[in-house]
C-alpha cells in the first residue's frame, strides 16, 4: 500500500466495476441514493460524455460547482476530472459575492449549480446540476490523448479569514497520492467511512472521499446543508 494504486482520475475511473458499494447518501437518517463501484463507474462516463458533448466541457477548463452535499455531487466531481477539468467546490453557505471572487479569481469557464441556487450566480455561464443527470448522450467522451495526473484536478479556496479566499491547486497525481497516504496511515484500505463534512470542504474531498474510491472502500456522505 506504499504506492498510489492510480496517478490521474481516468485510470481510477477505468477500474470502477462491480456490485461492492462505492457512495451512498443519507437524509438525516433516511437513506436516499446509492451506487456500486459498476453504477459509479457508468454515471461517471455518461456524465463525462454530456460535458463533452453538449457543455463543451475541456481539458484545462475550470469548472465551479455549487450545491450542499447530494449523491451527484462526487460523480460530477469525477466527471469533471475525468476529462481533464479542473473542479472549483464553492460554499453554497457563503455570500454571493464570496462566489463571484472565485469565479473571475480561479478564471472559471462555467458554473453548474443546483437549480436553487442558481439565479444567484452572476458573471459565468451557469447550467443546472440536475440537467447534467437527466439527459443522455450515446456518444462517449473521448479519451485523453496523454496522462492527466500533471493537470489541475481542484482548486480550493480558503475561507479568507485573514483576507480575500486563496486558491489551492491540486493536481490530479497528488490528490490521488495524498487520498492514498491518509488511507495508508488510518488502515482505511476497503473500509466504510462515514462523512457529514460538505465536498466543497478540502478534508471531505481530498482525504474523505477521495481516500476511500482509490482504496475500494465506501463512503457514506450525509447532508450537510448545515455544516459551515
Amino acid at each position: 500500500m506504499s504506492t498510489p494504486r492510480f496517478a490521474d482520475i481516468p485510470s481510477l475511473v477505468a477500474t470502477m466495476r462491480g456490485e461492492r458499494p462505492a457512495l451512498t447518501y443519507y437524509e438525516g437518517r433516511k437513506l436516499v441514493g446509492a451506487l456500486t463501484y459498476g453504477e459509479l463507474g457508468r454515471r461517471i462516463e455518461e456524465v463525462a460524455s454530456q460535458l463533452w458533448h453538449v457543455h463543451e466541457v475541456r481539458r484545462g477548463d475550470r469548472i465551479a460547482v455549487l450545491a450542499a452535499n447530494r449523491l451527484e455531487v462526487p460523480v460530477l466531481f469525477l466527471a469533471l476530472m475525468r476529462i481533464g477539468a479542473a473542479v472549483v467546490p464553492l460554499n453554497p453557505t457563503s455570500p454571493p459575492e464570496d462566489w463571484t471572487y472565485i469565479l473571475v479569481h480561479s478564471n472559471a469557464k462555467g458554473c453548474f449549480a443546483t437549480r436553487d441556487l442558481l439565479p444567484r450566480v452572476q458573471h459565468v455561464r451557469v447550467h443546472a446540476l440536475e440537467d447534467v443527470f437527466e439527459v443522455q448522450v450515446a456518444a462517449p467522451a473521448p479519451a485523453l490523448e496523454s496522462s492527466p495526473a500533471a493537470d489541475m484536478a481542484v482548486v480550493l479556496y480558503t475561507s479568507g479569514t485573514t483576507g480575500r479566499p486563496k486558491g489551492v491547486v491540486l493536481p490530479q497525481s497528488a490528490l490521488c497520492a495524498n487520498a492514498w497516504s491518509m488511507a495508508v496511515n488510518f488502515g482505511l484500505h476497503e473500509t466504510t467511512q462515514f462523512a457529514v463534512l460538505p465536498l466543497y470542504h478540502a478534508h471531505a474531498f481530498g482525504f474523505g472521499l477521495m481516500s476511500a474510491l482509490t482504496t475500494g472502500g465506501s463512503r457514506g456522505p450525509r447532508s450537510s446543508a448545515r455544516t459551515t
